[in-house]
């Protein structure tokens, strides 16, 4: 006769071991900050043993390297389903991928474990922000293809840099939701502008004076043709503000 018991698979127990441990990690973050959080705090926060986290994270940069990593690929996921539920349907119209990138960086802006860590620790966040070959970094730049493949938009190295550029700089100078929308909303145009199929499907920032679509410069041509763009529809605009909080970094 059946005991009635499921078997436990040893994969799940241990997928929910490590989302147990990146959850308290997280938790240590947001109450103590990256430097005071110990691993025997995160084993304590996650409910484990102390040998138990040791299974999974040798040291503490191996936690936050997979907590950047984890919270990564759940931020595309979000992202992804956002283009699904808000691209146009229809009319060869790409989905809004300005819509995307406006809810990312509100999720980045509202993260309380990230806000504390860019407010007292800037060291730590400049460390953890810088471009590296780990594999928290390699999430980082597959989330973001994935997003803009799913918004049919340029998944190029050079589009990836200006997208995780965009999103770092909203850590350390988070912006108002408005300023952050339009932010977004250059952001996609700029990635559209150097796009030759995207020139196709619409008008882009660098139209003629007859109508006519500018040659693509790539994205750094895009950048300059957007913010002109901006410029020209509304000259008391405050494109020097909105610019910076998500295009501040050089391409």
């Amino acid at each position: 006769m059946s005991s009635g018991l499921v078997p436990v698979r040893p994969g799940g127990v241990l997928r929910r071991t490590r989302t147990a441990i990146l959850d308290g990690a997280q938790r240590c973050i947001e109450r103590d900050g990256v430097r005071r959080t110990t691993m025997g705090e995160v084993a304590l926060e996650a409910g484990v043993a102390k040998a138990t986290l040791y299974n999974h994270f040798h040291t503490k940069d191996e936690v936050l390297a997979a907590l950047v990593q984890a919270r990564a690929v759940a931020l595309a996921a979000t992202c992804v389903g956002l283009l699904d539920a808000t691209g146009p349907a229809g009319h060869g119209r790409p989905p809004d991928l300005a819509a995307a990138v406006a809810g990312a960086t509100q999720a980045l802006s509202e993260s309380r474990a990230l806000r504390r860590v860019a407010d007292e620790e800037p060291a730590v966040l400049a460390r953890l922000a810088a471009p590296s070959e780990g594999p928290a970094w390699t999430a980082l730049r597959s989330s973001v293809v994935q997003v803009l493949e799913a918004a049919a938009a340029p998944a190029g190295e050079e589009a990836v840099a200006l997208v995780l550029r965009h999103l770092l700089s909203h850590l350390l100078w988070p912006a108002q939701e408005a300023d952050a929308q339009r932010a977004a909303q250059l952001l996609e145009r700029s990635l559209r502008a150097g796009d030759p199929a995207a020139a196709e499907r619409e008008p882009s920032p660098g139209v003629q004076g007859d109508g006519s679509a500018a040659a693509p410069g790539g994205l750094a041509t895009g950048v300059r043709d957007a913010v002109a763009a901006a410029v020209t529809a509304d000259p008391g605009a405050e494109v020097a503000v909105s610019v910076p909080s998500g295009l501040g970094w050089p391409v």
